[in-house]
């Protein structure tokens, strides 16, 4: 099949509820890939870990919690494959099925981005992508799914994290429900910037501000006050600079 070419100028979170998708194709070799885990160790107001099943946290840990299909890309940008699957927010785990139908777990540093496949021409992109480096003194966050809304040299990316909140009932028993954390970066040379919100003004002050960039933005009547709006100039600002990246899906 002829390369098909895609520039990535913006995406937007689009949650699933479809069906699980057996994809029929599955290009490359598999990612690796271990059991998935079905406890964890929790710590609720009695101080005291115990482990429970992930079937009684209400809520999911997933960014979707329906299967979708996405091309996977390696830390090279190359095309690794095509695969089902679902990102785990709670434990940044990739998980995906198998010819055989069966759930497994993505081996860490494998896979640097996911790209799900669009149901039809209207849906945007949603991209998920790891590897950002600096985004903690550690580098603990360093295999970590964010969702990216562009590619380039200058990134808007959305680090979510999920995690288990534990509290009391009106009951007698104690109830578990994910929650999350959402913050907004952006990123360029291997440095992460938090925004306080999207705004003009806080993206401007992250990035070197000209006259033509000025007057793009006014042209466009854009305020920069939505992710859509930030990808789209961020598309801009990176063609400029010639540090736009184009991703090769065959």
């Amino acid at each position: 099949m002829r390369p098909l070419f895609l520039f990535l100028l913006l995406c937007c979170a689009s949650f699933s509820k479809a069906q699980v998708v057996f994809d029929p194709v599955i290009a490359g070799n598999s990612p690796g890939g271990s059991i998935i885990m079905t406890q964890i160790n929790i710590y609720g107001t009695d101080k005291l870990g115990r482990a429970i099943s992930l079937s009684d946290v209400r809520g999911t840990p997933f960014a979707d919690s329906a299967w979708r299909v996405a091309w996977l890309f390696d830390f090279n940008d190359k095309l690794f494959g095509k695969f089902t699957v679902k990102i785990n927010l709670y434990n940044n785990n990739l998980h995906y099925l198998n010819k055989m139908g069966e759930e497994l777990v993505a081996d860490k540093g494998q896979i640097k981005r996911v790209v799900f496949v669009p149901k039809d021409s209207t849906e945007p992109l949603q991209m998920y992508q790891c590897g950002f480096k600096g985004m903690d003194k550690d580098e603990s966050s360093l295999f970590h799914y964010m969702q990216t809304f562009n590619i380039g040299g200058v990134q808007l990316i959305k680090r979510t994290t999920k995690y288990i909140d534990t509290y009391d009932s009106l009951v007698i028993y104690k109830l578990n429900r994910f929650r999350k954390k959402e913050s907004y970066y952006l990123y360029q040379n291997g440095i992460a910037t938090q925004l306080p919100r999207l705004s003009r003004s806080n993206i401007l002050e992250s990035i070197p501000a000209e006259a033509s960039i000025e007057a793009w933005l006014d042209k466009q009547q854009n305020k920069l006050r939505t992710p859509q709006e930030v990808a789209l100039f961020l598309d801009y600002y990176n063609s400029k600079r010639g540090n736009k990246i184009r991703l090769v899906f065959d």
